[in-house]
């Protein structure tokens, strides 16, 4: 039996595929183009980010003009993430099977839907870093009308977001909504040929291809404690990203990934680390972007609710690596080991089917990492 089995192994993961292409939604949409410097577990690859530049009047000379130099900053990737699931069987288990044939198919898809969604839920949980949001918190996107998506692509444009590879990734109640949408779904309003009330695909819609995904996640927000404001007579200037807060009338508690509003200024920041400041005393929260609009003291701060975070972005607002690992000693030591690259999802993953005592079992394994490379290419949709 296990000789039969490791035979159809390469045909079992072949039929799985589909299902692993439906499961892994993010790994298609996201910057891929690091893999090859990531091929060990540990691995770390500095992403630089390009500098903003400044444009002037051209002064003939003897000499050209001093530009300086280029402040360059980094994200770093580290393929750091290696997960794996395993099922097993004993022998009289087996020959049970042999009646039933879609079992193990069934089971190694199983196995392939849960790898993706780990990789799914892992590359969602990036969000953390991104400070661009529309919508409301707690209140389902597009009941009556499209201007979720017309608010993000707004607030993507104001943050100079590449206006080209844009999608938004919604959650089950959000596309829901999305396909009871007569501008989405009428066919007399739309130029997809009605695919969305035949075949339920929400298509591309002002500039965003959109999709759907059960990984999507909430963000469970802090509390003021009953309200904060910069600490008083605190002078923060323009650009900076460490700003002094005060607890007023209770304990505030902000945590990572938390977006705040400072009255007076329109911008939205997300909160970089956790930070508690109890009643009357002062604070450093650092956030993201930098300042917006100088303050002065005094200014209410506003956190967004708890809620859904449906993404808009463009791919290089995240990357991903994928990465086989070496076998080749395995192999020569008689391991039944199958690895394949989808060409597709750009996952890599490994079957082993290991013989033991009275029983076999099935383990698959990926090596991956992630990072948020520029948050200015995301935007919440808050549900």
């Amino acid at each position: 039996m296990a000789n039969t089995l490791t035979s159809l192994i390469p045909k079992l993961i072949a039929q799985s595929l589909p299902v692993l292409r439906n499961q892994a939604v993010m790994p298609r949409l996201v910057y891929r183009g690091y893999e090859t410097l990531a091929q060990k577990k540990g691995n770390v690859v500095t992403v630089p980010l390009s500098a903003a530049q400044t444009v002037g009047d051209v002064s003939p000379g003897q000499y050209g003009p001093d530009a300086g130099d280029t402040v360059i900053t980094s994200v770093s990737l580290t393929l750091n993430k290696w997960r794996s699931t395993s099922f097993q069987l004993n022998d009289q288990e087996m020959t049970h099977m042999e009646s039933d044939k879609n079992f193990i198919p069934g089971q190694i898809q199983e196995s392939m839907a849960a790898l993706a969604d780990d990789v799914n839920s892992y590359i969602f949980g990036l969000y953390l870093g991104i400070y661009g949001y529309s919508g409301t918190a707690g209140s389902t996107p597009f009941q009556t009308n499209a201007r979720p998506i017309t608010n993000a692509r707004n607030q993507l444009n104001a943050q100079k977001c590449p206006m080209i590879e844009r999608y938004a990734v919604l959650d089950n109640d959000a596309a829901e909504e999305v396909l009871n949408l007569s501008s989405f779904a009428d066919a007399s309003q739309t130029a997809d040929g009605g695919k969305v009330k035949i075949e339920g695909q929400m298509g591309k819609k002002y500039g965003f291809d959109l999709y759907e995904d059960n990984a999507v996640v909430s963000h469970t927000a802090g509390t003021d404690g009953g309200a904060a404001t910069i600490n008083s007579a605190t002078i923060e200037p323009v650009g900076e990203t460490t700003i002094k807060l005060k607890g007023v009338g209770g304990t505030l508690a902000l945590l990572e990934g938390d977006i705040i509003t400072i009255a007076g200024d329109t911008q939205t920041y997300v909160v970089d680390a956790d930070v508690t400041i109890t009643s009357g005393n002062t604070g450093d929260c650092v956030i993201a972007p930098g300042l917006k609009v100088a303050t002065s003291g005094d200014e209410a701060i506003t956190i967004k609710a708890t809620h859904v975070v449906n993404l808009a972005f463009n791919r290089n607002c995240f990357a991903f690596v994928s990465a086989p690992m070496t076998d080749k000693v395995l192999r020569e030591a008689g391991a039944n080991i199958f690895q394949i690259a989808d060409p597709v999802t750009g996952l890599i993953l490994r079957v082993e089917v290991v013989r033991q005592h009275k029983k076999v079992a099935f383990e698959m394994d990926i090596l991956y990492g992630a990072a948020l490379i520029q948050a200015e290419r995301g935007c919440r949709i808050a549900g």
